[in-house]
């Protein structure tokens, strides 16, 4: 428990430990999304390194996979984000806890019904986030078509302009999304 929280507050810190980077560097890495995703993928990689035992190849392309979620989660409505993170930390409670709850006095019931919910809840995660950033997409694309321009995807994914006033609802742009190519 205490571990958490001091890694928690480790979190918190890092925020913070740019400032001791050259200011030309804080520069180019405050320039440049592409250069910030980079940080962020060592970043997943160096946690899944330390979480598993896997080998290093297995650990790359599980941080790629990891990352093209990140990716997608965070083009997503705030809505649809908050309610993904929150589902993340109840998977997260139940993957560790293991028996999250105890319905029978049978051990072997109470792990069948605590794997379906984590199932449950992960096919829900994927699917969240996958519809919220279609929707999300969609929207954005009649945005930008409507001022006659054409969206570029790789600058929608990677860059951090966040765009505040879209045209349209989440069911709208989810139907513009998948009928308008």
């Amino acid at each position: 428990m205490i571990s958490n929280i001091f890694t928690f507050f480790l979190m918190i810190a890092g925020n913070f430990i740019a400032e001791l980077f050259p200011l030309k560097f804080r520069k180019l890495i405050e320039g440049s999304m592409y250069i910030r995703h980079i940080f962020g993928i060592l970043t997943v990689l160096i946690f899944i390194i330390l979480d598993s035992h896997v080998n290093f190849i297995t650990s790359i392309l599980d941080t790629l996979k990891l990352y093209a979620f990140i990716l997608l989660l965070i083009n997503n409505y705030n809505i649809t984000l908050i309610l993904t993170v929150m589902l993340l930390g109840l998977y997260y409670v139940l993957d560790e806890k293991k028996i999250l709850f105890e319905l029978h006095d049978n051990e072997e019931k109470n792990k069948k019904i605590n794997n379906f919910i984590k199932n449950t809840l992960e096919l829900l995660i994927y699917i969240i986030t996958i519809v919220g950033f279609v929707s999300y997409y969609g929207n954005v694309r009649k945005n930008i078509s409507s001022s006659g321009k054409k969206l570029n995807l790789l600058k929608f994914i990677f860059d951090d302009e966040k765009y505040n006033k879209l045209p349209l609802g989440f069911f709208e742009s989810l139907k513009y999304a998948i009928l308008n190519r």
